[in-house]
């Protein structure tokens, strides 16, 4: 091999070499460009603790990112339910890493931090970080719109101005839960009720935001007084939360139980709603009577009101307010009403042709014909006289007047008659000086009532009757003047002695006495009561008739 070879054979050999070395420098240049950045990514792992459910607008987008946000208090809050308007406490921390070979994190103090509720930012709930960044947001309450059957996500957010993006790197989730009421119309509750008969629950199931539950199943309970267990009714409420009708028991003892009790349980739903139960007292009654309040007489054509005050038939003091009733006259349905709070009624009508006669009211209560007051009312109706017409005579002025001669002739003998009949009239009237003016009236029909009312032992009724179908007709009779209808007992009992002059010591213990059986003990008069009653009309009828009230039975 000649010299000139040799030397392009190593000049090629020291060119290869070259070649390998800048190769090899390039490979370990590329490794540690790969190793650094490698440690890098690893590192931001390792600190921002990435989550699968965190959003992608979380993730820093550019070189800018400045801190990161941890909730720190996921045992408290995370997957838990809380009820309606409970108030829950979050807590986390705002913080960075520091700048240097072996960085660590380091909290940022001075920033408000507020709460992003299902992706919307309320800033009334918010905390500024301490020295350490952290912060603890303690005034976030439940709302009571908050869906019970969904998830709510809540996460934090840095408000105000900051230097850079903040990665948040958790959020908590959480879940509502509903309280649940029974609504009870407290104005409608002690409602009497008729045992047997159906109760409509004065009320609904709603949930803690006032809103009904619609279609949840309500497990009841009757008992009495004594405990004692009466019947178990389940039932569901409407689209609205309502209570249907349902039906009240009745355990036939009138003596014993006054009131039942009626035990509302809702069993609630045990993921969502929370269970309640209520306890309503429920007066009772079994049959009514009724205290009347209107005329006794009438005239065929008149308009009169009808008034009257419920009771229940056992207990004087229980009233039958807010209660539907049928008002009936010769047993025909005349008014549908409903009493008012204090157990009153009143309707008007008016007499029609044919109705003269006594008619009979009657109260009931609806859709319970067999249930009705003990008392019924008779109202006298007289028929309107009939004026004839007259006849039309001759007027012929040839013919002369008829009984022109008698006139004539015996007109002194007239005068003369005329005379003496004053002169005797005069005699009388000084003899009859210190009597009043008698009234004559009919009273075979009235005391035969009276009689029938006393023997099936209506005693209230009866005595009822005397004051308005035979004392007031007295005076209608004697001085034309019927009881107004808003005049109460006690008014005609100071008419009596201011506009009619009878006597007070015979009005005030006949009135008195009416009153106290009518309003104050209209159930609890015995015989001898109705007979002393009797006797103290008898003074007063003297008075109008100039005859003694005496009965024969």
């Amino acid at each position: 091999m000649s010299k000139i070879n040799k030397i392009n054979l190593n000049l090629s050999k020291r060119f290869f070499l070259v070649i390998v070395l800048f190769l090899n420098l390039l490979i370990l240049n590329l490794y540690f460009e790969n190793t650094t950045n490698f440690n890098v990514i690893s590192i931001e792992e390792d600190i921002s603790s990435l989550d699968v459910i965190s959003e992608i607008d979380d993730l820093p987008k550019t070189s800018a990112l400045w801190a990161w946000i941890n909730l720190t208090n996921d045992y408290e809050v995370d997957n838990q339910r809380f009820y309606h308007n409970t108030t829950i406490t979050i807590e986390g921390i705002l913080y960075n890493y520091t700048v240097g070979p072996s960085p660590t994190t380091q909290g940022i103090q001075g920033y408000k931090i507020a709460l992003e509720i299902d992706g919307i930012i309320n800033s009334s709930y918010n905390n500024i970080t301490d020295s350490k960044g952290n912060f603890r947001i303690q005034n976030y309450t439940v709302p009571f719109s908050m869906n019970i059957y969904t998830s709510h996500r809540i996460k934090a957010q840095v408000i105000g101005s900051k230097p850079g993006d903040v990665t948040r790197n958790n959020d908590f989730t959480i879940f509502a839960n509903a309280t649940s009421y029974f609504d009870i119309d407290n104005y409608n509750l002690n409602n009497p009720q008729l045992a047997g008969g159906f109760y409509k629950i004065p009320g609904f199931l709603r949930y803690d935001n006032s809103s009904g539950i619609p279609n949840q199943i309500i497990n009841s309970t009757w008992k009495s007084e004594t405990n004692d267990y009466l019947d178990n009714i389940s039932f569901n409420t409407n689209s609205y939360g309502s209570f249907k009708y349902i039906q009240i028991p009745d355990n036939n003892d009138d003596n014993v139980s006054k009131i039942f009790y009626l035990n509302l349980t809702y069993n609630g739903n045990s993921t969502y709603i929370n269970r309640s139960q209520e306890l309503i007292s429920v007066r009772i009654y079994r049959n009514i009577t009724c205290v009347w309040n209107t005329v006794g007489s009438a005239d065929m054509g008149d308009t009169i009101t009808i008034r009257g005050q419920l009771f229940a038939r056992n207990n004087s003091n229980l009233v039958i307010n807010f209660t539907d009733v049928r008002i009936t006259r010769n047993y025909a349905t005349i008014a549908n009403l409903t009493t008012d709070s204090n157990g009153n009624f009143n309707c008007s009508f008016t007499f029609p042709t044919g109705s003269a006669g006594n008619n009979i009211f009657r109260v009931e209560i609806a859709n319970f014909s067999n249930i009705f007051s003990n008392t019924a009312h008779i109202i006298r109706v007289t028929s309107a006289p009939i004026i004839p017409a007259e006849d039309i005579g001759d007027d012929d002025e040839d013919t002369p007047p008829p009984f022109q001669n008698f006139f004539i002739v015996f007109i002194p003998i007239i005068i003369g008659i005329v005379a003496v009949l004053l002169v005797f009239i005069y005699i009388h009237l000084r003899k009859q000086k210190a009597e009043s003016l008698v009234v004559k009236l009919p009273l075979e029909d009235r005391i035969r009532n009276l009689k029938i009312l006393k023997d099936t032992e209506r005693l209230e009724e009866a005595l009822s009757y005397l004051f308005k179908s035979i004392y007031l007709e007295l005076i209608n009779a004697k001085y034309g003047r019927r009881m107004k209808e808003s005049e109460t007992i006690r008014d005609i009992a100071i008419i009596s002695v201011r506009e009619f002059k009878l006597k007070p010591a015979h009005v005030y213990p006949f009135i008195q006495n009416i009153e106290k059986i009518i309003y104050d003990k209209p159930f609890l008069i015995e015989e001898k009561d109705f007979y002393a009653l009797v006797e103290l009309f008898s003074p007063l009828y003297y008075e109008f008739t100039g005859y003694h009230f005496i009965l024969n039975f």
